[in-house]
């Protein structure tokens, strides 16, 4: 039987997943910045032992770099609506990235 990834139950998740996946690094590490910061204003919470978590467990995609993994422990930790929120706010930073790609748009606080 096949089980999907948590990210993989909402497809505009999904997506937002996806597009960030195949971005270039840098653009990934400036993407889990803008999710954290997103994550942040919303109060999502995540573990603090995630700096050890990190240090021994780099088996996804996105463990490569502690920012990313970082990034995708408070989508995890977020509610469904906070997901897709978080989701399309992403996508269309993303977007903005794609149409200019020498500027990374940069989120008000």
């Amino acid at each position: 039987m096949y089980s999907a990834r948590w990210y993989d139950i909402d497809p505009t998740l999904s997506l937002a997943i996806s597009l960030l996946r195949n971005s270039q690094k840098e653009v990934q590490i400036n993407a889990a910045d803008f999710i954290i910061k997103n994550a942040e204003k919303r109060n999502i919470k995540i573990s603090s032992k995630l700096s050890r978590i990190f240090q021994t467990f780099t088996r996804r995609w996105y463990d490569y770099h502690q920012t990313v993994s970082k990034a995708f422990q408070y989508l995890q930790n977020a509610s469904e609506d906070e997901q897709k929120e978080i989701a399309v706010e992403l996508i269309n930073y993303l977007y903005k990235i794609e149409q200019n790609p020498t500027e990374i748009p940069h989120q008000a606080n």
